[in-house]
């Protein structure tokens, strides 16, 4: 059975007919019927994407890592929840292992996970380790690995602290950057960090705390008093407002109020800072967190598999409007689509495949199409 045939018909805007009649023989023109219907609602006749030509460097450095001694033994220790030693943590940081080392155990100590249940620490290593083997030959190869590891360390650790506290004092953000993050690093760091989610992250647990909604009555005061006592987070909560006022309070509220932010503001900020330091460094730390965050993509739910794959294709578009004329950036960012491809389509014939419930699956696996046309086709806006 040819299921990207399948899809590529529906695209297309054709109803998939020998394939309708391989999957769906006994109910072969109620699922004509669903298709024929999808076609016209979402008004499919598109330019299928295809695959580029890429290098794969990424995924093959990553798939590598287990050739390097010290790699595959950290790993181990990491998934038994124990910091590398000092010299696995010292070939990989050089001067600032111990920075790193301060960091993993934080993490250790504040028992932050993934959602597949690995030590958050194991998703830091990878993305440093693979950093390091890419900028081998670059005097830097230390300082960006070394970033690579402690990235997402202001986003996550202060707010579990406060948490575990239950005090949202803002102040103490500022403190968590004195403490742990050297000077050389703070600028890339705030770059790099998803300021947003932090801000909103506080926002919905203090609110928590105090047992009130996570409702805009509520968020816009706590956001104007947030402004006064923090050097932080000023252009973002000015932004924030401005969001909340437009933005539609449903259930999916701060789901959807996280995704808009990350699209809208977080990723061109990113992009926007290499182009303006003529420096694309943080670029390749997050198309390589962004394919990291893919092969562990299983354990999220469908919305959340969704969009997933639709950030990475932001994040594609963003860095090809830019102008970025850099060709590592441009071929990793054709490997970043080739995945993502692979993936939106993998999704899909998961649920066209299903030997089970198949006219409720193709319903779902028609719904996923439409959400994701910017992946699937060209020039989808």
């Amino acid at each position: 059975m040819n299921y990207n045939n399948f899809i590529d018909n529906i695209l297309l805007g054709n109803v998939p007919s020998n394939e309708i009649n391989i999957l769906y023989s006994n109910s072969r023109k109620t699922a004509a019927n669903i298709i024929s219907d999808s076609i016209i609602e979402n008004n499919l006749q598109h330019t299928i994407r295809y695959t580029e030509s890429s290098k794969n460097e990424i995924t093959e450095t990553s798939d590598n890592l287990l050739t390097i001694k010290q790699f595959k033994e950290g790993e181990q220790q990491i998934v038994r929840n124990k910091i590398p030693t000092d010299e696995i943590l010292f070939f990989f940081y050089n001067k600032d292992y111990l920075l790193v080392k301060k960091h993993f155990g934080l993490f250790f100590d504040l028992n932050l996970k993934r959602k597949c249940g690995l030590p958050y620490v194991a998703h830091l290593y990878r993305v440093s380790a693979t950093l390091f083997s890419l900028f081998a030959n670059s005097d830097n190869r230390h300082f960006y690995s070394t970033l690579a590891a402690i990235h997402d360390s202001f986003e996550d650790i202060p707010l579990k602290i406060a948490k575990n506290n239950r005090n949202f004092n803002l102040s103490a953000l500022s403190k968590f950057i004195d403490e742990n993050i050297p000077s050389d690093y703070i600028n890339d760091i705030i770059t790099i960090t998803n300021m947003y989610d932090l801000l909103l992250g506080y926002t919905e647990s203090f609110l928590l705390s105090k047992d009130m909604a996570f409702s805009p009555n509520n968020i816009v005061p706590l956001l104007e008093e947030f402004y006064t006592k923090t050097d932080f987070f000023k252009q973002e909560i000015i932004n924030l407002i401005a969001v909340l006022a437009s933005i539609e309070f449903d259930s999916d509220f701060l789901r959807n109020l996280r995704w808009f932010t990350y699209i809208n503001y977080y990723l061109p900020s990113i992009v926007n800072s290499c182009l303006q330091n003529n420096n694309f460094s943080l670029i390749e730390l997050k198309t390589i967190d962004l394919l990291d965050n893919a092969w562990g993509m299983k354990s999220l739910d469908i919305t959340g598999k969704i969009r997933q794959i639709l950030k990475r294709q932001e994040f594609i578009n963003l860095i090809k409007s830019s102008g970025v004329d850099f060709w590592a950036v441009n071929h990793h960012v054709n490997e970043l689509q080739n995945i993502t491809l692979q993936d939106a389509r993998e999704l899909i014939i998961e649920y066209l495949s299903s030997p089970r419930l198949r006219l409720d699956y193709l319903e779902t696996a028609l719904k996923i199409i439409k959400s994701l046309l910017p992946v699937l086709t060209i020039n989808e806006t």
